[in-house]
């Protein structure tokens, strides 16, 4: 979503599928307690956790983590005549997504590349903690919130 108040222009990244109301368990709204089963999203930003048909709401840490690759990085994709914003693997001349590469085990690891930005290390550290191949070595998307919050990744 991208606004504009005062003259200065405020992007906002929401929604990567997950996003639900859990009221109906004893769980009461704790999402972390849920799988989904329904593989759901442009696969240029599934984890590898969706194709497996089987994730959890660290799914979206990983697709927000690609997003954040591809907006700092500069990188962007070619389709017809139209470029995109993302980034991809070319293995043996075939494009795949990155986690689509991960869960065929083409990939172990993401590493931000320098498109046409340089990167600053502790963005890179905080999208290849976010784009970690498995689930359970991703930060959640409140532990993201307080990094980029925090001093220690100051990113103007």
């Amino acid at each position: 979503m991208i606004t504009l108040h005062d003259s200065q222009v405020n992007l906002k990244v929401g929604d990567f599928g997950v996003a639900k109301v859990v009221t109906d368990s004893e769980y009461a709204g704790e999402l972390r307690s849920y799988y989904m089963g329904t593989a759901q999203g442009t696969q240029l930003f599934m984890a590898p956790d969706v194709f497996d048909g089987c994730y959890t709401e660290k799914a979206d840490v990983f697709s927000m983590g690609l997003v954040y690759a591809a907006m700092w990085s500069g990188q962007s994709l070619q389709w017809k005549q139209k470029r995109f914003l993302g980034v991809i693997m070319v293995i043996n001349g075939e494009y795949l997504p990155i986690g689509k590469a991960m869960q065929e085990n083409k990939l172990d690891k993401y590493t931000v590349a320098n498109g046409s930005n340089k990167v600053p290390k502790n963005i890179k550290k905080l999208i290849e903690r976010m784009t970690a191949k498995y689930h359970h070595e991703r930060p959640s998307a409140a532990q993201v919130a307080r990094v980029l919050e925090s001093k220690q990744c100051i990113i103007l």
